[in-house]
């Protein structure tokens, strides 16, 4: 093989990485950091309430056909950014301090 690899499939990919590659896999491991959160519903907004939007916040509207009636059905949702636990990151078997370590 040549140059360094298009993906990194295991920790121990990383890790060799770093050494022949280190440039690639550190920007590589930033995407990892970057990619562990996840947007989860928090609540669904009522008619005239106003959600939370900032960084860590989203609302989001969601239509639906209810299966009874066959109306649509919109509804707003708020939404937070929380760490994944299932995050590429961890269950490649790294921690967060140990990737902010080798990416730096």
């Amino acid at each position: 093989m040549r140059g360094c690899p298009r993906t990194f499939a295991t920790k121990q990919d990383y890790l060799n990485g770093i050494e022949t590659y280190p440039e690639e896999t550190k920007a590589e491991l930033r995407r990892l950091i970057a990619g562990r959160f996840e947007f989860v519903q928090t609540a669904e907004l009522a008619d005239g309430e106003e959600g939370i939007e900032d960084e860590n916040h989203q609302v989001v509207t969601s239509s639906e056909t209810d299966s009874e009636t066959g109306e649509t059905v919109t509804k707003r949702i708020q939404l937070e950014k929380r760490e994944s636990e299932n995050a590429r990151l961890f269950r490649l078997g790294f921690t967060l301090e140990e990737a902010q370590k080798l990416a730096s």
